[in-house]
Parts: structure tokens; sequence; C-alpha cells
């Protein structure tokens, strides 16, 4: 069964995979273009795998540089090395502290049925009070 692009783009990945798979040590070779993971270890590129090796955590996606040295038809073959796509690094939060029960903020949006934005601003309030309260118990 081929996956199309769409169905692709409902993998995410974070800034972590990413810096884990950088084909270093055995590991798979993945690139971000404009928020797009691409997995290119087995991809032969004309100026060979170093020009992969550029890649930091604050800059992981190389969007603009490839558009700027790339032609549309390499454009449209870096489609098949398509995996997911890029997601804000996941923060957990302790949900319950009775059964020390943690879950990342992305996986209480998605449990939320639809109520995520709601939710999402909820958790940034809170966020911003403890903030608020731990900086002014220093004080």
């Amino acid at each position: 069964m081929e996956l199309n692009e769409n169905s692709l783009l409902n993998q995410r990945y974070y800034p972590r995979d990413i810096m884990i798979n950088n084909g270093k040590n055995g590991k798979p070779l993945w690139i971000v273009i404009h928020n797009k993971v691409y997995d290119v270890t087995n991809f032969n590129h004309p100026g060979g795998k170093d020009v992969f090796h550029s890649m930091d955590e604050d800059d992981l996606d190389k969007g603009d540089e490839f558009d700027s040295i790339h032609s549309k038809a390499t454009k449209k073959t870096a489609k098949t090395y398509l995996i997911g796509k890029l997601v804000a690094e996941e923060k957990t939060i302790k949900i319950n502290k009775d059964n020390n029960e943690i879950k990342s903020v992305n996986e209480i949006i998605e449990s939320s049925n639809g109520s995520g934005k709601l939710m999402l601003f909820v958790l940034i309030v809170i966020l911003i009070l403890v903030i608020i309260l731990a900086k002014s118990s220093h004080n």
C-alpha cells in the first residue's frame, strides 16, 4: 500500500527525534525541509552525506537552503523520502499526583475530543501563573 503525503504528515516527529537520527553510529539520517521530515539514509546526494550534517537543534529546518539550490524535479523527488512532519518539542506535565501519571501536552490535547485549543489555552494560563507565583515567592 502506497502512502500519500497527507497520511505521512499524520506521523509527527520532535526535534529530539531529528537530532537522534543524525546518520551517526548506525542511526538513520533524517532532515527537515519546511517542517516536513525526510529519511535520506539511503539517498545518494551528489554532494555527499556531509551536506546533511550541518544541522543543530536551533536550526533544524533547512527549507530555505533547499529551495535556493534545488530544482522543481529535485523537490518532487524529495517527496519519496517524506516520513512525517516536525512538531514542537513535547512537554510533559504531571496529571495525577496519586499515581504519578505523566502525560505530554500533545497527548492531553489529542485526547480532548476537539476541545484541544481550549485545553492548550488553559494549560498555558496555568503555566504562566505557576511561573509568576514561583518568581514572586523568591522575591
